[in-house]
């Protein structure tokens, strides 16, 4: 197969989206890199390294992409594997406490899923959301920067007020030595400021429970664009495992329809669902 075959490869239609067709090319090359990265480990613990990863693993082989040698496999679930106690770790996942779910557990029993490679594929898309958002976090010293650097080419002016009083100053070079000292001196510089609000935050959830929805192997019965209701309880279990919501579990997960609706509609428009390595 080509790279222009590739590029053009037909679509299947999904019962929620579309998902690109896996040819048997694509699916050869990945088991190849896939095996020779298995030798790494003892060959006891290769059955249970491709339960963990089979759903990131089919997941990832929908968006293979080319670069002008041929097929170009992104192999991050790999790099996760190979850092899976560190990643857990910083997210703050916990198997015993996913397995003790009783509620996400029926959930996933009911759509006959592997609980073992949910989990993964739960984390690992969880991992990568974080990794995205923290992209939108800087510091007040990162911030004080810009500010200095337009100073540069701007005449200044600032304004204080203290108690009831004001003091203003139209020096540009007092204003740059009176920030940068605070900027060097100060540890509030090194605070982090959050520029993400609550509205990128349900994004973040909205695009992990679509890619669980259109790529875990869910058998899709009803009229294209509709949830079962244990698709909704799956996805408000797992909203409330990564910690998106509060409340009484069975409340929250069980009679909670609105919550699921408003999330999905509010971002149905959303043209890039897609959750991993950055596209080239």
């Amino acid at each position: 197969m080509n790279i222009e075959e590739i590029i053009n490869r037909p679509v299947i239609e999904s019962h929620y989206s579309e998902i690109p067709y896996v040819s048997e090319d694509i699916k050869d090359g990945e088991y190849g890199t896939f095996t020779s990265f298995l030798k790494n480990y003892p060959e006891e613990e290769h059955a249970s390294i491709e339960e963990k990863l089979a759903y990131i693993r089919d997941y990832n082989l929908y968006f293979a992409q080319c670069d002008d040698l041929g097929l170009f496999l992104h192999l991050d679930h790999e790099f996760y594997y190979r850092n899976r106690e560190e990643i857990l770790q910083e997210i703050g996942f916990s198997e015993k406490k996913f397995y003790a779910f009783e509620l996400l557990q029926e959930q996933i029993r009911i759509l006959k899923l592997n609980p073992i490679s949910t989990f993964d594929f739960i984390a690992y898309l969880y991992y990568y959301t974080l990794r995205d958002r923290n992209k939108k976090y800087t510091t007040y010293g990162e911030e004080i920067s810009k500010i200095l650097s337009l100073i540069d080419d701007k005449d200044a002016d600032m304004t204080i007020k203290v108690g009831g009083k004001k003091f203003n100053f139209n020096s540009k070079w007092f204003i740059k030595s009176m920030l940068t000292h605070y900027k060097n001196a100060s540890l509030q510089a090194l605070h982090i400021i959050k520029l993400e609000n609550k509205s990128q935050k349900r994004e973040t959830d909205y695009r992990i429970i679509k890619v669980l929805l259109d790529y875990l192997p869910i058998k899709k019965t009803n009229k294209k664009g509709n949830y079962t209701q244990t698709e909704r309880n799956f996805s408000l279990c797992v909203l409330y495992f990564i910690g998106s919501l509060l409340g009484d579990e069975y409340e929250v997960c069980l009679n909670n329809n609105a919550t699921f609706d408003k999330l999905m509609r509010d971002f149905k428009d959303t043209k890039d669902t897609h959750i991993g390595w950055e596209q080239f």
